[in-house]
């Protein structure tokens, strides 16, 4: 499960509320997805001032990982705001936060790519054929996203006729696309 973007902002906003926290509609519908179906992942993206880290909850194991291109220190609170969310579920609840494998960002190169390192660093920890990001091309991965939300776009408003969806979903799962000496096929739709 890939939360969109804006869920941490809120969750974090809702935790700190202290003594008066109340889960919103955004939690309430995680919480009951988790209660009544079996999701194995919680993938998130954190916006941390203009700096994007991801992070990545196994319920499995009850571990959280984070990735962050920069390699710099989790925020604090995630682990408390996560574990806030889960209480209640079932879920095992996260003891500590790991830093996965993610590589490094440089001023050379995949500067200012930490939103595509991010999204990579989920999408590889929950599928790990999914070729890892490598700074040195990070316009690549850049280009494959951008394809990916564009088809995403494509079949999502083009509803009247599934004649019209169906083949171009089939070309795109089809299609392979070369990335740092690894092939990946196609995309993920949500």
């Amino acid at each position: 499960l890939y939360l969109p973007s804006g869920f941490y902002h809120d969750a974090f906003y809702s935790y700190s509320a202290g003594t008066n926290r109340k889960h919103g509609p955004n939690i309430l519908a995680l919480r009951e997805r988790l209660v009544t179906t079996y999701v194995r992942w919680v993938g998130f993206v954190v916006c941390d001032g203009h700096h994007y880290v991801g992070y990545v909850y196994d319920s499995s194991q009850g571990t959280l990982t984070y990735g962050d291109s920069l390699h710099g220190p989790p925020r604090e609170e995630v682990l408390d705001v996560l574990t806030w969310i889960l209480d209640g579920t079932g879920c095992l609840l996260p003891v500590q936060l790991d830093q996965g494998v993610i590589k490094r960002q440089t001023a050379r190169a995949g500067s200012g790519s930490c939103g595509v390192a991010a999204h990579n660093f989920i999408v590889h920890t929950v599928d790990s054929e999914e070729p890892l990001w490598l700074p040195e091309s990070s316009h690549l991965f850049r280009d494959a996203l951008l394809r990916d939300i564009v088809l995403y776009n494509h079949v999502t408003q083009d509803t009247t006729e599934v004649s019209n969806i169906s083949p171009t979903f089939s070309l795109f799962r089809e299609t392979k696309l070369r990335l740092s000496g690894l092939w990946r096929l196609g995309g993920y739709m949500c």
